[in-house]
């Protein structure tokens, strides 16, 4: 099976010369997959590249070696693309013409759902993330089997096929309503029993089978708003557009508005409306980050700009922080009432300083095959006269087998050796 190695200082991308980790290389093939130009025009030629298509999930664009055939014509790609555009334009006008009101949308939605049922391995999965079967009940989640059967869906509902006869949903889960803040169902969601390499929870959506995407009218994707105390004027957000936000509300008694995927900067239209409208503008607004969130750079960019546009709209920002460093630690649903009860709120700008912390720079890079080589010093050890006096702290990162815990051996030794002669 292919390996997918991230770029780094010593395997750069060859397209665009990154090495922060967002392209990838193959192990097995010469194929590149470049983040920094997704969009090209097949055949086009970079640095000995020649690009052929976006990737499935549209993040990467991938690249090829040239064989020595440059067939890439600027002009016409500029003309290709120019109405390409137009046409993009066109359809996204199409597209909010035809799409149904909140209002509409919760009275499909609810015929559909009145058809179905939830299957017994679907309720416990649900009781044992903590759902009560009353929360289960008010939620209405729903068992769906791959492209669900129902009997008259209204065809302009994203998720539902041209025939109105069955979902488009391509396996078995729970199907996951998103609800606004009149408790309306505005889109849905299918938590996949498997979700493969495209992860488990993905829209209900008609778009691949020339129907309605699942954006609302205004093309922002719904995002969910959950009241555990609609007598608080005090809202958080969280990542996930029903189940997280849902549960976390329902434990603890907050309000959280929710967002597939954390793109929450994507639907800012919802976001401010229900901010402007539930939330005390004296006070912050909590942003739950999950737990690992400082390995992942996309998602504390989405983060960071969340901040920036709360911020854009004279809000106070805070980050509740529980330790969550790493996934193992739990997200805002996953955590018991005492570590809720002790969540520390923090400033974005705290809580940058600790991905600084986590994810710091190398004081010296030993750029070697074998770091535990006699030859594999030299004068690196000159770095130890720049650590503060009593904090020896060392660290080492490299791959296996290059010698880690010999170097890390020398370096003590060296370090005792200095301490003794003081």
């Amino acid at each position: 099976m292919s390996k997918y190695i991230a770029t780094r200082f010593h395997n750069p991308c060859p397209i665009c010369a990154d090495v922060s980790g967002k392209c990838r290389t193959v192990d097995d093939s010469p194929v590149i997959m470049c983040m920094t130009f997704v969009d090209g025009y097949k055949g086009e030629i970079t640095n000995g590249y020649k690009y052929s298509k976006p990737a499935k999930n549209g993040s990467w664009g991938i690249w090829y070696p040239d064989q020595g055939e440059n067939t890439f014509d600027r002009d016409k790609w500029q003309q290709e693309s120019k109405a390409k555009h137009e046409q993009a334009e066109l359809e996204k006008v199409r597209q909010q013409q035809n799409s149904l009101t909140n209002e509409q949308r919760a009275i499909a939605w609810g015929e559909i759902i009145a058809e179905l049922t939830l299957a017994d391995d679907h309720r416990q999965n649900l009781l044992d993330r903590g759902f009560t079967q009353e929360h289960i009940e008010l939620g209405k989640f729903r068992t769906i089997e791959k492209y669900q059967p129902i009997k008259a869906g209204n065809p302009l509902l994203a998720g539902v096929s041209s025939t109105g006869k069955h979902l488009t949903n391509s396996g078995r889960g729970i199907l996951t309503p998103v609800k606004d803040d009149c408790d309306r169902i505005i889109g849905c969601q299918v938590r996949l029993d498997d979700g493969g390499d495209g992860g488990r929870y993905r829209w209900l959506s008609s778009a691949s089978f020339g129907g309605a995407k699942p954006n609302l009218q205004n093309d922002e994707l719904p995002i969910g708003i959950y009241f555990g105390d609609r007598s608080s004027r005090i809202v958080g957000i969280a990542e996930g557009a029903s189940i997280k936000p849902q549960l976390a509300a329902n434990k603890f008694g907050i309000n959280i508005i929710g967002a597939a995927g954390g793109q929450w900067s994507g639907s800012p239209d919802q976001l401010k409306a229900y901010l402007d409208k539930y939330h005390d503008h004296e006070k912050p607004v909590v942003i739950y980050v999950d737990a690992g969130s400082h390995h992942d750079d996309a998602v504390m960019g989405r983060i960071y700009k969340l901040s920036e546009l709360l911020k854009s709209w004279r809000y106070e920002v805070a980050i509740a922080w529980y330790g969550q460093f790493n996934k193992t630690d739990g997200d805002i649903d996953e955590i018991t009432q005492e570590q809720f009860d002790d969540i520390e709120y923090i400033s974005p700008s705290d809580f940058e300083r600790l991905n600084t912390y986590l994810l710091r720079k190398p004081d010296v890079i030993l750029n070697r095959r074998y770091l535990s080589k006699p030859n594999g010093f030299g004068d690196t050890f000159n770095f130890l006269t720049d650590i503060p006096e009593n904090k020896f702290a060392v660290g080492c990162k490299a791959y296996k087998g290059t010698g880690k815990n010999t170097l890390q051996a020398t370096i003590a030794d060296a370090l005792h050796k200095s301490q003794n002669d003081d």
